[in-house]
């Protein structure tokens, strides 16, 4: 996993969800405390495009926890069209169940089963600290990936302004929040072929280039500035 592959899938995931949901993809944004929904929509097109990629198997198993509500309907119908497959070399299914993360793909038999997770957190007034605690709840949803052992994890964030704060400075904290908790956990549960990745994004602003993308590298994360992507 590298930067770019993060940014082509997180823009592969925003045009599937603009596609499907009719919204103008040259101007739609999350921007709105009532958009955290489509937000969501839009992370989990990501982690649909991400596992794609990345996921071999012939009866991979996807399993997200997909509530109740419009919302519930919403994903149900973007996993049957975009990741459930019944054909004679492959079957994707889909379980309504999450494995303490947002999404997860299993290959029961395989020795490492889970072969990819995904988090999101998309309401926009966290705390953008590294303490894992409820005020926190950025770092706690990212450690959640650590913890699961996955070949694969994705983490998506969308950070609003706090307290004065602006969300752009708020992303770049929470991205060296993100580089704390991997130097201090990585060697407890990432494996040495075990990738990490995430898209951190401000609410407020359609920005690319206030976004941050990380990846995980030798151990650490790496971190930059998203700069343009989907254009």
């Amino acid at each position: 996993m590298d930067r770019d592959e993060i940014l082509g899938w997180v823009a592969d995931g925003y045009d599937l969800v603009c596609d499907r949901y009719d919204w103008d993809r040259d101007s739609w944004w999350p921007n709105e405390m009532g958009d955290q929904s489509k937000a969501t929509l839009w992370a989990l097109a990501t982690f649909v495009t991400a596992a794609k990629a990345r996921c071999v198997g012939a009866d991979l198993v996807a399993a997200c926890g997909m509530g109740d509500g419009a919302s519930a309907k919403k994903k149900q119908a973007l996993l049957s069209e975009h990741w459930e497959s019944h054909t004679v070399h492959e079957k994707r299914g889909v379980q309504n169940t999450e494995i303490l993360v947002d999404f997860s793909v299993h290959y029961p038999e395989a020795a490492s089963p889970i072969q990819f997770t995904g988090e999101s957190e998309m309401f926009m007034r966290h705390g953008v600290g590294d303490r894992m605690t409820t005020e926190d709840d950025y770092s706690w949803d990212f450690y959640k990936l650590l913890v699961v052992p996955s070949a694969t994890r994705l983490f998506m964030a969308r950070v609003g302004t706090l307290d004065g704060v602006s969300d752009v400075q708020r992303c770049g904290d929470l991205a060296r929040s993100l580089r704390t908790i991997v130097d201090r956990f990585a060697v407890t549960y990432l494996r040495p072929h075990d990738e990490i990745g995430a898209f951190i994004f401000p609410s407020g602003k359609r920005i690319y280039q206030e976004s941050w993308v990380a990846w995980s590298d030798r151990g650490r994360l790496r971190l930059e500035k998203a700069s343009p992507w989907g254009s």
